[in-house]
């Protein structure tokens, strides 16, 4: 029997390696894996190894969940998303938190039309199922869709004025659409997502008229969420939920 001393990030201590005929010599590192295991060679605590890994499972689990939940694709809005305010609401005040909902939101104002009371915001590219602290879809059909598209949105909130001043919230959605590369031969699958080969309508996969946006449709539940949230943070009075 030998004796050495070795540091493991737990503690030091002298321990015997095992010179057994034909067993070689077996690490103290190895033989107390229950106590150390990998975090040892990695130099960081066990426990604050297995602490990370149960965080990330927690959020894979969750993004899973929102993803099996919300796999119906929602209905098409049939009209503005839109609220009613109160008589003598601050426009003021709910334009500023209007701008700064978009904000939190990861939506960037781009236009900002007092005159005629709309502000549009820039695209933005849609959460995918990585990116759990962004708050820019509202249900697990279009988490799922951003996660296997390429998906953008634009946000369009208006005032308008009719017998009384109302609210309206727009989110329209656009996906990249790019024609299929011509895949003829064995050798050609390697280069079919380099850009390089023409597609199946003769264009150069990377040509600028080879892909475009395309609009899908609008996105009711986020334009809800947008609208309620707009509301609630600015302390808003409405007279009903939505406006025909």
């Amino acid at each position: 029997m030998i004796s050495a001393e070795i540091n493991d990030g737990c503690n030091r201590s002298s321990r015997p390696f095992d010179r057994s005929p034909g067993a070689g010599i077996i690490s103290p590192i190895m033989r107390d894996s229950n106590r150390c295991g990998f975090a040892c060679l990695l130099g960081c605590p066990r426990d604050r190894v297995i602490s990370g890994t149960r965080v990330l499972c927690g959020m894979v689990a969750v993004q899973l969940t929102m993803l099996v939940a919300g796999c119906q694709q929602p209905a098409q809005p049939e009209g503005p998303t839109a609220s009613r305010l109160a008589d003598d609401e601050d426009l003021e005040q709910l334009w500023q938190t209007s701008l700064a909902v978009l904000q939190k939101m990861d939506f960037r104002p781009d236009r900002q039309d007092r005159a005629i009371g709309v502000i549009t915001t820039s695209p933005t590219t849609s959460m995918q199922w990585y990116e759990p602290w962004r708050q820019d879809v509202a249900t697990g059909y279009a988490l799922l869709e951003a996660s296997i598209h390429s998906i953008q949105r634009v946000v369009t909130v208006r005032f308008v004025k009719g017998d009384s001043w109302s609210m309206q919230v727009q989110v329209d959605v656009f996906r990249l659409s790019r024609p299929s590369a011509q895949i003829t031969t064995a050798s050609s699958v390697l280069h079919g997502f380099s850009g390089v080969l023409p597609t199946t309508e003769a264009n150069v996969a990377d040509s600028p008229v080879s892909e475009h946006w395309v609009h899908v449709g609008r996105d009711g539940p986020l334009e809800e969420r947008i609208l309620n949230r707009i509301l609630n943070e600015a302390g808003a009075a409405w007279v009903q939920d939505s406006v025909e």
